[in-house]
């Protein structure tokens, strides 16, 4: 049996073809629970769109490298610099050599293109801090030869702008993955070039994924992002006869800050205000719910069980925040009544980006009836009665 939430409207356990009926997100042993955390509408025109999946540069892409490899432009796979899918673009950075490292866009025909609606957008990702030794500029062009300054990182407020300098790596939770919208309406009737230039000395590393020239529609938070929209979606997880195990795979990129803990009385023993999911857990009298979150790339984690999305401090019954991660819970329902609790996965503080939950939820523990002579039989066999 699986157990779920769905268009049913109510918890419920039921057999597999049921829950896909209902509409139910059911877990199941050794399952993969993946959230669709950056799934968005589609633009209305699109004119030019690169994710970096495939070959690199992209064809019609031209590229300058100064820097040997791999301080300049180079294709990346590794989740800690991809915001959506499997590829990304990456400049890592390096004091040995000066850096001046360019990207540019095929000719983009705007001819028919409406100037009202007409933006290039952008995923990236860097420390703005080092931005004064080694920046992201982002260039215009309408004939590849004359360019026009359109945004450069080190323009962009930043919680990293502080005193002490953050860790030169993006697994540093001090400058999540940001979208940049920039207005293009000038370019309209003719053609577009877009150069993306990485140049300095000593800077950080500087990721860039899903560029558009086009009319992008606002990104959409995950389903899941809060308890109403884990129970429309049917983010639910649910116990049987034996233990169900669960591997939940997401990203909080895009999600949004929904239930603040006060350091005060807190059940992870920290506050809480990160961009947080949620899984909605049903736990029926002695089942036991045991998770683990670790993040890629290491930012700080926090997890916590709740019964009351309204009430996160005050019901809040298990929870931890490991530093870096590994956070950890471990909960039994002892009520006989069944039992609907919300999972909250999230971050301390700004921490962003793909993250993993391990666990399980175990029957109840059958305990034999004590008798006098089980008693008597244990410690015989112990040695300390004769």
């Amino acid at each position: 049996m699986l157990g779920g939430v769905g268009a049913c409207g109510r918890a419920f356990r039921l057999g597999f073809a049921l829950a896909l009926a209902c509409g139910a997100f059911a877990a199941r042993p050794a399952a993969v629970l993946a959230a669709a955390l950056h799934a968005a509408p589609a633009p209305r025109a699109v004119f030019l769109s690169e994710d970096f999946e495939l070959t690199f540069p992209p064809a019609g892409w031209g590229e300058v490298e100064t820097a040997p490899d791999p301080y300049n432009w180079q294709q990346t796979a590794d989740p800690a610099y991809v915001f959506a899918g499997t590829g990304a673009a990456l400049v890592r950075w390096t004091n040995s050599h000066d850096q001046d490292e360019s990207l540019t866009t095929p000719a983009v025909d705007l001819g028919w293109a409406v100037p009202a609606d007409l933006y290039l957008s952008f995923w990236w990702r860097g420390t703005v801090f080092y931005a004064d030794a080694a920046d992201l500029e982002v260039y215009a062009s309408a004939d590849s030869t004359a360019w026009s300054l359109l945004w450069r990182m080190s323009d962009v407020e930043s919680a990293s702008r502080a005193p002490i300098p953050p860790p030169r790596s993006l697994a540093a939770p001090l400058d999540p993955w940001r979208q940049a919208v920039i207005s293009v309406a000038a370019y309209a009737g003719g053609d577009l070039y877009v150069r993306f230039r990485y140049h300095g000395r000593n800077g950080d590393d500087v990721a860039l994924d899903d560029v558009l020239v086009g009319t992008p529609e606002p990104p959409q938070p995950p389903p899941n992002d809060d308890c109403a929209g884990a129970i429309a979606a049917g983010y639910v997880l649910a116990g049987d006869s034996v233990a169900v195990e669960f591997t939940l795979d997401g990203n909080n990129n895009l999600a949004t800050a929904d239930y603040p803990l006060a350091s005060g009385g807190s059940c992870t023993g920290y506050s809480h205000s990160g961009r947080d999911v949620v899984w909605v857990v049903d736990l029926e009298e002695g089942e036991a719910l045991d998770a683990t979150m670790t993040t890629v790339g290491g930012w700080d984690d926090t997890i916590f069980l709740i019964t009351d999305c309204a009430d996160p401090q005050g019901t809040c019954v298990a929870g931890d925040n490991q530093i870096p991660d590994g956070s950890t819970i471990h909960y039994v329902h002892t009520d006989p009544l069944p039992g609907r609790y919300f999972l909250i996965v999230s971050a301390y503080a700004e921490g962003v980006g793909s993250f993993r939950v391990e666990g399980a939820i175990s029957p109840p523990v059958a305990v034999a009836p004590a008798t006098w002579g089980r008693i008597k039989s244990r410690y015989r066999g112990e040695g300390e009665w004769r």
